[in-house]
């Protein structure tokens, strides 16, 4: 269940620790595979009053027994969405990752540890493919994210592992965690997802449908990265890493768009959304505007010949 290709026992790691079920199988299976080099991060969203508080507790308690080290803040991610208009969920994310730079800073210690899994990866793909912007693109088992001057390297390694066996093992184990009553709420598009959209299709289909959404998702990977080498013979990037727009204006419109949206993912653009896309297309007529605005308060800006993030 624990993909021991990606992580070493003798390397030291950040665990992001929320107290569920997931989080908390992903820092027992470590244990058992002589894991001891962790230190636990947990971010109290504020968002659930009581509820999060004893979640907090419960980190605490558990990183005291275990004797491992444990950062743990607060952060009000209900009004930092409402203040940067964005959703619950990004707001949450962002302030996460904001946390992990900021202890890896701390610590000298970049890689961390999400216990992300087959079901979420596939509720990702299809998410994603229904936005229409990024295809069937799922999570990868590792990824690098520029979080301000830091840089961290998130690893996946319950990426293959099903709920099933997750629920199965701290069953067998007597492994207690806690309940996230909020993921229950239908108010979240990604509760709607996990509980009415992805057992719906089950039925219709007939099947098990994480699978073939997983494969689906491997395929447009694999294209991605046709499409990526054939990016990098067009020879679009200055030596400063800025798009060359005389060339950019060369190509076909889809290659544009194609050549626009792969230089917004390597910058760790987050919801690259087609309406997006299509604004940043404006940036290569002359007569266009000099720049846009990007999600994270950033902006894509055209200029002396050259469209960069800024």
């Amino acid at each position: 269940m624990l993909d021991l290709t990606l992580i070493s026992p003798d390397t030291t790691y950040l665990l992001g620790l929320s107290g569920g079920r997931d989080s908390v199988c992903l820092l027992h299976l470590l244990l058992e595979n002589h894991f001891r080099n962790l230190h636990l991060v947990h971010l109290n969203h504020q968002l659930r009053g009581a509820d999060a508080d004893a979640d907090e507790l419960f980190v605490k308690d558990l990183a005291r027994q275990l004797e491992l080290p444990l950062t743990h803040s607060r952060l009000p991610v209900g009004e930092l969405a409402a203040a940067n208009g964005l959703s619950i969920e990004t707001a949450a994310r962002n302030a996460r990752h904001q946390l992990f730079a900021e202890v890896a800073a701390e610590t000298g210690t970049s890689s961390v540890l999400l216990a992300h899994h087959a079901e979420d990866q596939a509720e990702t793909i299809l998410f994603n493919l229904l936005r229409g912007s990024s295809g069937p693109r799922g999570m990868k088992p590792e990824t690098t994210l520029a979080v301000g001057p830091e840089r961290i390297r998130i690893l996946r390694p319950l990426l293959q592992a099903r709920r099933t066996d997750i629920d199965s093992y701290l069953e067998n184990r007597k492994i207690e965690f806690r309940e996230d009553s909020s993921n229950q709420d239908p108010a979240h598009t990604r509760n709607r997802f996990r509980n009415e959209v992805m057992p719906l299709l089950a039925e219709v289909m007939g099947r098990d449908i994480i699978p073939p959404l997983i494969r689906a998702a491997g395929s447009s990977e694999e294209k991605d990265h046709i499409l990526d080498q054939l990016l990098q013979t067009l020879d679009l990037l200055d030596p400063q890493g800025r798009l060359f727009l005389p060339k950019l204006r060369e190509l076909s419109p889809g290659l544009q768009l194609a050549c626009l949206k792969e230089y917004l993912r390597k910058n760790e653009v987050q919801e690259i959304s087609n309406r997006l896309l299509k604004e940043a297309r404006t940036l290569i007529a002359s007569q266009g505007p000099p720049a846009i605005n990007l999600p994270g308060n950033r902006h894509l800006r055209r200029r002396q010949g050259r469209i960069f993030i800024c």
